[in-house]
């Protein structure tokens, strides 16, 4: 009807805003060979996080996503903060492998990334079932505003083979009041009594 239509042409790929999570079974295709001028630029709106700050009172826990692709070390993934920060996920990991996570639908399994995983995404193997340390930083997003549009880039920078993108999602939660101790070691410890 009036008002819902509109004349777009390309180049690039129509960007629809969806909500938290995107789950589109059919898949959004990924421009093969794309990197640089026609990447996959996917936004979904996060509205009511259990705060108003990352890093303050809020904060990423971990990012969702399934992708289908027949060369993983093809792909280059993003996720960009509604203030505009843009966090490396994963980028030419998986040799030729297919697919992050598996099954082309959202009730299949999800590649996820969160800061406190055991495996960093560089060290994992496609399809990436799991959970996985990102390349980037979380940490890089605080002081950004967690509601807002959320974009998941995508970049496929070699021809022929090709994919789509399944779901993906942002979960945030609470910030912990305190944080534990990082990087620390302790070795050589003996006990006396006296």
């Amino acid at each position: 009807g009036v008002g819902n239509e509109s004349a777009w042409t390309g180049p690039g790929i129509f960007n629809t805003e969806f909500e938290n999570p995107l789950c589109s079974p059919p898949g959004i295709a990924i421009p093969d060979n794309g990197c640089g001028s026609n990447e996959l630029s996917q936004t979904i709106l996060v509205s009511g996080a259990p705060g108003v700050q990352l890093g303050l009172d809020v904060i990423v826990d971990e990012v969702r996503m399934n992708i289908t692709h027949t060369w993983d070390s093809d792909l280059d993934v993003f996720l960009r903060s509604p203030n505009g920060t843009e966090v490396e996920l994963t980028s030419a990991n998986g040799g030729n492998g297919d697919n992050y996570g598996s099954g082309a639908s959202c009730a299949g399994t999800y590649t996820t990334f969160r800061m406190d995983a055991f495996t960093s995404v560089v060290g994992g193997a496609a399809p990436f079932q799991g959970v996985y340390i990102p390349e980037g930083d979380f940490l890089d997003w605080d002081g950004d505003n967690p509601n807002g549009l959320w974009t998941i880039v995508i970049c496929d920078g070699a021809g022929a083979d090709v994919g789509s993108l399944h779901y993906f999602e942002v979960v945030l939660i609470p910030a912990p009041s305190c944080y534990p101790p990082s990087g620390v070691n302790v070795t050589n410890v003996s006990a006396t009594a006296g």
